[in-house]
């Protein structure tokens, strides 16, 4: 919205400040919805396994088996949508200054609703991120390692914050 307010003024601006800009949140947008929907539908599949049959002992080996399958996709959702939350602070941070003056606070208001964001889809894939590690899960690892990157990286957009705003 702000990209879209500030340009108009000089249409040789716009393209060159605000068109990629645009396109870049376009982009960021479908992505934060898209990961949104299908964290969604990743819980409800994990539901669904956890609500399996466990009479008999092939009943618990699948059901063991879908939990665990179902727990690294709803894992991944959260941290997906964390990784497009993130990438738009970033792009808040490219468009902070070339926007008008009078609505930079709608950017930085942005900045910490998505800060947010991430730290909210970041419980959601601790949890099942902790499930996955107690099982040594061998996906576990890799899973971790994305999760402490966006852990760092939103720190430091809190950080940056706190010195500057």
């Amino acid at each position: 919205m702000a990209i879209a307010i500030s340009a108009g003024d000089d249409p040789a601006d716009d393209v060159a400040q605000f068109g990629a800009a645009q396109s870049r949140a376009r982009e960021l947008q479908a992505a934060v919805v898209e990961a949104a929907d299908r964290d969604v539908a990743e819980f409800d599949a994990l539901m669904a396994a956890y609500r399996m049959p466990r009479g008999s002992e092939d009943e618990r080996t699948a059901r063991a088996r879908l939990i665990d399958e179902t727990t690294v996709t709803a894992t991944q959702g959260p941290l997906s949508l964390a990784e497009a939350a993130i990438a738009g602070t970033a792009l808040a941070d490219q468009v902070e200054p070339l926007v008008k003056s009078t609505i930079v606070s709608d950017v930085q208001a942005g900045r910490d609703l998505l800060c947010g964001a991430v730290l909210a889809a970041l419980r959601t894939a601790d949890i099942n991120l902790a499930g996955l590690e107690q099982r040594e899960h061998p996906e576990a690892l890799d899973l971790r390692r994305r999760r402490d990157a966006v852990r760092r990286a939103v720190i430091s957009v809190q950080e940056r914050e706190c010195r500057h705003g």
